[in-house]
């Protein structure tokens, strides 16, 4: 995750099952770590619908609706879809995400 991510103080990450968004570069860190790779034995994400791309100068948003499918690591399968939104920065030649959050979509 660290080669999409801006290391910042100021990047922003809200996952489904988070409470309160993490928010600087460490706690981003610490999130996907804990609360995604931590939790997921196995994992199948699968575009819904090609993304909503907007892109102003430096700055880019993407919107879109994804399937997830897996096992966590007690083994119960789940599968849900969230509707995600990702902010990016341009730094050089490189999009580096500032802000992500999903959602998972009511069933």
């Amino acid at each position: 995750m660290q080669n999409v991510w801006a290391q910042e103080p100021y990047v922003v990450l809200i996952n489904p099952r988070d409470k309160a968004p993490a928010v600087g570069w460490d706690a981003v860190k610490k999130d996907w770590q804990d609360r995604v790779l931590g939790f997921w034995s196995e994992l199948k994400l699968t575009p819904k619908q090609a993304p909503q791309i907007h892109i102003n100068q430096g700055v880019a948003s993407t919107t879109g609706m994804v399937g997830v499918e897996g096992k966590n690591k007690s083994g119960q399968a789940l599968s849900f879809t969230i509707v995600e939104t990702q902010v990016y920065e341009k730094r050089g030649d490189r999009w580096l995400m500032v802000s992500h959050h999903a959602s998972q979509v009511p069933e």
